[in-house]
């Protein structure tokens, strides 16, 4: 009895050791950008994978240098070990956090533009390219085509439901489904709740921290208010491809420079840049990993 007594013991604070030593990581995306009106990057230097284990006050390349880097996904049972990454080149897998990387991908699958994990099944993988969909059941060993060959560019894991579908989304606290477009309109429900307006420009992220919709777009960044009105806030950086929500803690990726994060102001949100102010962030990505 006591040995079992100290089994069990022994086991809770081993779990409660573990659960400690985790924190969340950032992860972003980037492509190279000599000059910040530039939509594509003038040179390959700076692209790639980078990770910040401090709120985005310091950020670490890991991976290929001179990639293009366009998304990442964490299975997140590997706890920050197992990294799939959507590249110009193909998609590419990590076990060990990002120190060595495999291509998963033939010549037939380029220009991958996002990855979606099934977390209730991790070997069961989507990617977005540039012409079409694809998707593997044994970990990118092998690849099926879906659909048409058309350009995809999203893909969204639904927690809720499990299913992977080619949407820009977020679940609100409530445990509504909003979704943008490619259109550039918000809808919740399948209603249309922020429409496409041409003077806005392009909508182009969507991120949701416990009370408030935020938008993101080519003019910056837009807060929806209770009765869905969008309302640019005016010192919010422009071209805000990306957007990533921690707890409270909303960060931006531009692609006119740089990870940003929004500081509640009393009249307008306040924005200070973080980091990689030279690269365009084409995704943001926060994940549960242990040091």
């Amino acid at each position: 009895m006591r040995r079992l007594i100290a089994t069990v013991t022994f086991a809770i604070l081993l779990c409660t050791a573990l659960h400690a030593q985790t924190h969340t990581r950032l992860y972003a995306c980037a492509l190279a950008n000599d000059d910040p009106s530039a939509f594509m990057g003038g040179s390959s230097i700076g692209s790639g994978l980078w990770t910040s284990d401090d709120s985005g006050a310091t950020w670490k390349h890991i991976g290929w240098s001179h990639v293009k880097c366009y998304s990442v996904s964490v299975v997140d049972s590997s706890f920050g070990q197992t990294l799939y990454l959507a590249c110009g080149n193909g998609c590419m897998r990590s076990t060990d956090a990002g120190e060595h990387w495999r291509m998963l991908t033939d010549w037939r699958i380029a220009e991958v533009m996002d990855v979606a994990i099934d977390q209730r099944s991790p070997g069961h993988l989507t990617i977005a390219t540039a012409t079409g969909l694809w998707t593997s059941n044994d970990s990118g060993e092998h690849w099926s085509e879906l659909g048409p060959r058309e350009f995809r560019e999203h893909l969204f894991y639904d927690s809720s439901t499990g299913n992977i579908t080619e949407l820009n989304a977020v679940r609100l606290a409530d445990g509504r489904l909003t979704t943008l477009s490619a259109e550039g309109g918000v809808y919740i429900g399948g209603k249309l709740i922020v429409r496409p307006l041409p003077k806005r420009g392009g909508l182009w992220s969507i991120a949701a921290v416990p009370r408030t919709l935020y938008v993101g777009g080519e003019r910056g960044v837009y807060h929806v208010d209770t009765t869905y009105a969008a309302h640019l806030i005016s010192r919010s950086p422009r071209n805000a491809q990306a957007m990533a929500a921690v707890g409270n803690d909303l960060f931006v990726g531009s692609l006119s420079g740089g990870v940003w994060k929004v500081v509640p102001g009393k009249h307008d949100d306040e924005f200070v840049l973080l980091g990689l102010p030279t690269l365009q962030v084409w995704s943001i990505h926060a994940a549960e990993v242990r040091k």
